[in-house]
């Protein structure tokens, strides 16, 4: 699948946020996306994700938009406190009556680190350990393609790098498209690098 952006423009009020984008992104592949503070650059995921509207016509799905489905990590991992790490990773599957195998979801677990945890609550998890639970639960939905909007943004230097080989790995079979201000954390990856400013997106 790809997602091609034709003359995409967003503004709020009179604030113009997006000038005319025009860009595709391939799948499979990785995407870097850079900018500074209010560039823009959440605005485009959340267009990308499906969560804020623009006209039809700006944003193409190939398949059309019905057969494509996106996860997204949101910067604000949006876990529930009072459920458990292994409740907060299935309740988006309960929720879309999506079939799934516990011993599946446990050698996720595993995989990251995280099976000592997956009966604790997420409210007495640490940083880390919630942004970690953020991306199993992210993978764990049936998607074609996978949004990232600063996961690194507010864990330490090795859940960071862990995040990070994750997400590389995972864009070998699936479109990942990450939105970051940590160039350096990102920089010996085999990605398209892109930059917003001034409203305006290219590549770096």
């Amino acid at each position: 699948m790809h997602i091609k952006l034709e003359n995409l423009s967003k503004n709020y009020g009179i604030t113009k946020v997006l000038i005319n984008l025009t860009y595709t992104f391939f799948s499979p592949g990785l995407y870097i996306i850079f900018g500074p503070s209010g560039s823009g650059k959440t605005t485009l995921l959340n267009i990308l994700g499906q969560v804020e509207k623009v006209e039809e016509k700006m944003v193409i799905f190939e398949p059309n938009r019905s057969t494509n489905h996106p996860s997204i990590i949101f910067q604000h991992h949006y876990l529930i406190g009072d459920l458990t790490a292994y409740e907060n990773v299935v309740l988006p599957l309960e929720i879309k009556r999506e079939k799934f195998n516990k011993k599946a979801i446990y050698e996720l677990f595993k995989e990251y680190q995280l099976a000592y945890l997956m009966n604790r609550k997420i409210k007495d998890c640490s940083g880390g350990e919630r942004q970690r639970v953020n991306l199993m639960r992210a993978i764990s939905v049936s998607s074609t393609y996978l949004l990232a909007d600063e996961p690194t943004g507010s864990v330490d230097v090795e859940t960071a790098q862990f995040i990070k080989q994750e997400l590389v790995k995972l864009s070998q079979t699936k479109l990942v498209i990450i939105v970051t201000h940590d160039q350096n954390l990102f920089a010996d990856t085999n990605a398209k690098y892109l930059k917003i400013e001034r409203g305006r997106l290219n590549e770096i």
